[in-house]
């Protein structure tokens, strides 16, 4: 009775590991250049099931409407360079969404329904206002290059040690003191420039970055000792100061 107890445990927990795998599974890559950009919302709701792609980029629009929820299979979604101070709630049914870019707009905060988006690879938020960002952005866990760059913000949250599929990452024109510890857990960051902060130091677990190549500190306060201690700290990294 024991031995056939046993076996429907390890019958169950093998059957658990295999659902786990499963739902874990990349998804394959989107082959964007394959699908057109529709440039207006309207265009694009008459044939919402066909949209993959929506460029609304550079139109004066000061929201984007509600409707953009009719789009079940949106990957790239483009709306930069408008006057938007906030994005829709209902950005958050975009449940497909790759890529986004928000960037040169007038947003102050992001959205708590913008990392609900967990199947983002991209996401450009540059050249607004804003001042924090929210510990949230850890959800977004398939992120591959995150940009911030040009805003007012001051700090970056812990969790985005948990980025730790991130290639690039931009946080370049801000007004940061420091970076947080946690960074030396986005393993895959190739790329990082931290340009034209307010910063006189650095995280020694960075040292851990064993794929970072690429460091931009350049309009930083580093002391002329502190900058040779760091590269000394990442010598298979090439860095401007």
């Amino acid at each position: 009775m024991r031995a056939y107890i046993l076996s429907i445990i390890v019958f169950f927990t093998l059957l658990i590991i295999h659902f786990y795998r499963y739902t874990q599974t990349e998804e394959p890559p989107f082959e964007v250049d394959k699908y057109p950009f529709f440039t207006s919302l309207e265009a694009a709701l008459a044939d919402a099931d066909n949209v993959y792609k929506l460029d609304l980029s550079n139109k004066n629009l000061a929201k984007i409407p509600a409707d953009i929820a009719k789009l079940p299979n949106l990957r790239l979604l483009n709306c930069a360079d408008n006057q938007l101070t906030d994005l829709p709630a209902e950005i958050g049914k975009l449940k497909n969404l790759i890529w986004l870019d928000c960037s040169d707009n007038r947003l102050t905060s992001l959205r708590k329904e913008v990392f609900t988006l967990t199947k983002m690879e991209s996401f450009i938020c540059g050249s607004n206002q804003l001042t924090t960002l929210p510990a949230e952005l850890g959800k977004l866990y398939r992120l591959r290059s995150f940009s911030c760059f040009n805003n007012k913000i001051t700090s970056l949250p812990a969790e985005i040690g948990k980025l730790q599929k991130i290639q690039q990452f931009n946080c370049s024109h801000n007004r940061l003191t420091a970076l947080p510890k946690e960074i030396w857990r986005m393993e895959g960051l190739k790329w990082l420039s931290c340009a034209n902060n307010q910063l006189n130091d650095i995280p020694n677990e960075m040292r851990y970055l064993y794929n970072l190549t690429g460091l931009s500190f350049i309009q930083n306060e580093f002391s002329k000792d502190r900058k040779t201690q760091i590269r000394k700290l990442l010598p298979h990294c090439s860095i401007d100061f």
